[in-house]
């Protein structure tokens, strides 16, 4: 797992429970996402018109098995009322404008996860999307985020994100 932005709630989601009340325990968020790992992930997409072109690549310094590949497009910056069920917010019930980031748009792969070459090299995966057919309303505030999970797509084994039209190295 790697921290930031809606990583984290995946991270503890798919992994543990976080600890109540949350937002008091960010450092359960930021100490599951430390470590070395012996795969990691570039992220790459490209956007034209309402078309996304993303390029992922995965590296293995060892060979793994029943690793996959779960590639989301994420869109941030949507205006929408949200129900509250919290004392957050003032208490208020329903928050009105409320902005949503993070908000999954689309699937490139199935949502646990699809069968991807774990031996000892660099792999590539592509995959295209045509934005206007899911509901994407700013094609310029998505993102893409994309995890290696173990065989049941519950255990992020590592994650990276990067921005519409750029490419997030491996790191």
């Amino acid at each position: 797992c790697v921290t930031g932005r809606s990583i984290i709630s995946l991270c503890l989601e798919a992994t543990s429970s976080g600890a109540y009340p949350e937002p008091n325990n960010v450092a359960q968020a930021v100490n599951a996402g430390e470590g070395t790992v012996e795969m990691g992930l570039e992220v790459s997409s490209t956007l034209s018109g309402s078309n996304m072109d993303i390029v992922i690549t995965t590296g293995f310094l060892v060979e793994m098995n029943d690793v996959k590949i779960v590639v989301f497009v994420l869109e941030d910056g949507i205006i929408e009322p949200q129900e509250n069920y919290t004392s957050y917010y003032g208490g208020a019930s329903v928050l009105s404008d409320f902005e949503h980031n993070g908000v999954l748009r689309y699937s490139a792969t199935d949502i646990l996860g699809d069968s991807t070459p774990s031996t000892v090299g660099s792999h590539e995966e592509t995959y295209s999307v045509d934005l206007s057919s899911y509901g994407v309303e700013d094609y310029e505030k998505t993102t893409v985020l994309a995890m290696l999970v173990d065989n049941t797509g519950k255990v992020v084994l590592n994650a990276q994100f990067a921005e519409v039209n750029q490419t997030q190295n491996f790191d």
